[in-house]
């Protein structure tokens, strides 16, 4: 068997689209991909939900690496998840920046708190910050030094 070592994209379920698509475009340099509408049985079977109706929302930064939005129009979403760095499952997504001092300023100016002050890993290797985006996502922000 043949597994490909590429990732193809990451998948994150939001209620609200425009915010979190304005923040992985205008903060994090990401472009719009694709905007779709998903309304196909084929969806429904594939998703196991009955009449679905869901916006995704492809974005891609200048590696290839894609991050998807979905936005269930028809359906109340969970929001059990408690974004805690400690608990098992997609606790994370990692991203390595070229102008981190400069993002987490613009981060602030939204009222986005990282947890700490940027810190120089012990290696002195990388600059890295985590900071909780929309939807409660945590991010790891890191620039190569």
């Amino acid at each position: 068997m043949v597994i490909s070592n590429t990732t193809r994209h990451v998948g994150i379920v939001v209620n609200d689209l425009d915010k979190t698509q304005d923040f992985w475009i205008n903060t994090l340099g990401f472009k719009l991909h694709i905007k779709a509408m998903e309304e196909s049985p084929y969806i429904g079977e594939l998703l196991t939900i009955k009449n679905p109706a869901l916006t995704t929302v492809k974005l891609i930064d200048s590696n290839g690496f894609i991050i998807e939005l979905l936005k269930f129009e028809n359906y109340q979403v969970d929001n059990y998840w408690s974004g805690d760095l400690k608990t098992t499952g997609l606790t994370h997504i990692a991203l390595t920046l070229d102008n981190l001092d400069e993002i987490v300023g613009n981060l602030k100016k939204q009222n986005y708190q990282p947890l700490s002050e940027i810190k120089i890993s012990p290696n002195k290797k990388v600059k890295v910050v985590f900071v909780r985006g929309p939807e409660g996502i945590m991010l790891e922000l890191v620039q190569e030094l």
